[in-house]
């Protein structure tokens, strides 16, 4: 089983079901993955650039360092431009601060450094409720940088997890149970579009999906890219956006 499978299979067996069992799967995440992590979920102030304001800690392997980074407020001005807040796109420190600049940095030498916490990959995702949920994985000095594929690897990984993220306004959720048909009915969805949007609203992964249905991974995909093309949108968020909104109206 690959790594990504193993992430895959240790969130679905924690985070499924209720009630959601985060600290087992942080703990699975360390030994799969190789890393510390800590999962999220920031306020913003308004404005045309964000100024976070908040944490909430969904899960993490060290849950003092995260409470003192946040108590202490180790960056007390993060401003975030908007645009930098984009889903799905993992990026690491040691592509924007170099290994030499960030071992010398104040933060650094203070409260990164003496925790073991050296390379760190970030990564965000949007949910359906429009808010973010935020996770950083981090590693020491001697236990190595984040390769590309492990990059490719977390944004895919992150798509899922975001699903399992509870949705806030639980009556959309009830509502989107009764609106399904309609919204089919709307854009022209097929009988198997309508089945697929169905499990997507219910935060089932692709995988899950093709897994549950007995039809391949590439077909679920192939549904799901004509959903959004007869939507006229061009992501999962969009789709939801639309559909949220048909029932709203």
């Amino acid at each position: 089983m690959s790594e990504l499978e193993k992430l895959y299979e240790s969130a679905g067996r924690h985070l499924a079901a209720s009630p959601q069992q985060w600290p087992a799967f942080a703990k699975d995440f360390q030994s799969i993955f190789g890393g510390g992590v800590v999962l999220y979920r920031p306020s913003f102030a308004n404005g045309v650039l964000a100024w976070r304001s908040a944490e909430q800690i969904v899960a993490t392997t060290h849950l003092e360092y995260a409470l003192n980074y946040v108590q202490h407020q180790v960056f007390e001005s993060n401003q975030i431009p908007d645009g930098s807040l984009n889903p799905l796109e993992p990026s690491r420190r040691s592509d924007i601060i170099p290994d030499a600049i960030f071992r010398n940095s104040e933060v650094a030498k203070n409260f990164f450094i003496p925790r073991g916490i050296f390379y760190m990959l970030a990564v965000s995702a949007i949910l359906s409720d429009e808010t973010h949920l935020m996770m950083v994985v981090w590693r020491s000095e001697e236990e190595g940088n984040f390769s590309d594929i492990e990059k490719q690897r977390i944004a895919l990984f992150m798509r899922y997890l975001a699903t399992l993220i509870p949705i806030e306004n639980k009556e959309e959720v009830e509502n989107a149970n009764d609106a399904v048909e309609e919204f089919g009915m709307k854009y022209a969805l097929t009988g198997a579009e309508v089945d697929v949007l169905s499990d997507l609203l219910k935060g089932k992964s692709l995988k899950a999906i093709a897994d549950e249905s007995e039809r391949s991974y590439g077909t679920v995909r192939w549904h799901v890219q004509n959903i959004l093309e007869k939507c006229q949108v061009k992501s999962q968020k969009n789709l939801l956006r639309e559909f949220y909104g048909l029932i709203k109206r």
